[in-house]
């Protein structure tokens, strides 16, 4: 019992799969986002270099961004994107990201949840030891990595949501319709 004890106490500390992104570089697709996403990033007040914005070799329908304002576009959006709104509606999106501060508030959000998960595996495991039911301890940490995958959940869902809001202002700012970001997000949601 003990040694499945540490196995799952394992998985809950290591189970995050990272997986690492292929970057390609496409000067004249690189120029067309950049156009697009200058006056939104002036509509933002905020500067904008070409070495922000980059290209993902994956065909899924995604776009992130990183630290220091870097965007990233998967080519499978710049690929199934139906016209320059639906991208324009991305890229005021993922800028709603920015503006939110979003991906420091995320390091520190994971970086709670994991400090209250490896609480609870120090308190399992103490119970553990001193009871002898390791059985026990393993539903005890389950059970947090389980609440801390909804408390994530439910944070990501309020800062999509929060992003969408920013985009709209963003897209309004420069007189520009939302249905790009509307139907692209159906997209998404069919996908």
């Amino acid at each position: 019992m003990r040694r499945i004890f540490i196995l799952a106490m394992m998985f809950c500390l290591l189970g995050f799969n990272v997986k690492a992104v292929s970057l390609i570089s496409d000067e004249e697709t690189e120029s067309y986002l950049y156009d697009i996403l200058k006056p939104i990033f002036n509509a933002a007040e905020l500067p904008l270099r070409r070495d922000y914005i980059h290209i993902v070799k994956d065909d899924s329908l995604n776009a992130f961004v990183g630290d220091q304002n870097r965007m990233f576009v998967h080519t499978g959006t710049l690929i199934k994107a139906t016209n320059s709104n639906e991208i324009e509606g991305v890229l005021a999106h993922e800028t709603g990201h920015i503006l939110g501060g979003h991906i420091l508030r995320l390091k520190i959000k994971m970086q709670d949840l994991q400090k209250a998960t490896l609480a609870s595996m120090v308190a399992a495991a103490g119970a553990a030891a001193a009871s002898g039911r390791g059985d026990a301890a393993i539903a005890v940490v389950l059970g947090a990595q389980s609440s801390a995958i909804n408390a994530m959940s439910a944070y990501q869902m309020s800062e999509e949501r929060a992003a969408d809001e920013t985009a709209v202002l963003l897209l309004g700012k420069n007189h520009k319709s939302v249905k790009g970001l509307k139907d692209f997000m159906t997209k998404i949601q069919n996908a």
